[in-house]
């Protein structure tokens, strides 16, 4: 069991609750939010290795929620997922801002997983870099 902590942001329950369940098989410590706010209040209290997020939520994006993150954090490692096509503005931008992945939804556990080992191999990479 992998000892990261991971972030799942969706306002959808049934999404928290399956991309939860999913990243519990990989990860000890997995805390879900429903909007930006939470979590923001959550990334303000807590050492957060990987958060996934959606794209689109009812209080705001989540390009407000990773532009907001990246003012001060440029540690955690970012996958958005999305049940629409991503345009190539959001591409650039998302890119621009240092996202590690993107899943579409519906996700098959295997497809997260995938994604989760490209983003672990490269936050790998970025620490032996800073040794």
């Amino acid at each position: 069991m992998n000892e990261m902590t991971a972030l799942v942001v969706d306002d959808e329950e049934i999404v928290r609750k399956y991309l939860s369940d999913v990243l519990k098989r990989r990860y000890e410590n997995v805390i879900i939010a429903q909007n930006v706010s939470e979590a923001l209040a959550l990334l303000a209290n807590n050492k957060i290795d990987i958060m996934i997020t959606d794209m689109q939520m009812p209080e705001a994006s989540g390009i407000d929620l990773i532009t907001k993150i990246r003012e001060t954090n440029n540690e955690v490692a970012i996958i958005v997922t999305s049940g629409k096509e991503f345009s190539e503005d959001d591409m650039m931008l998302l890119l621009a801002k240092s996202v590690y992945g993107f899943l579409f939804k519906p996700s098959t556990v295997a497809e997260i997983f995938s994604c989760l080992d490209q983003v672990e191999q490269t936050l790998k990479d970025r620490s032996k870099l800073k040794y």
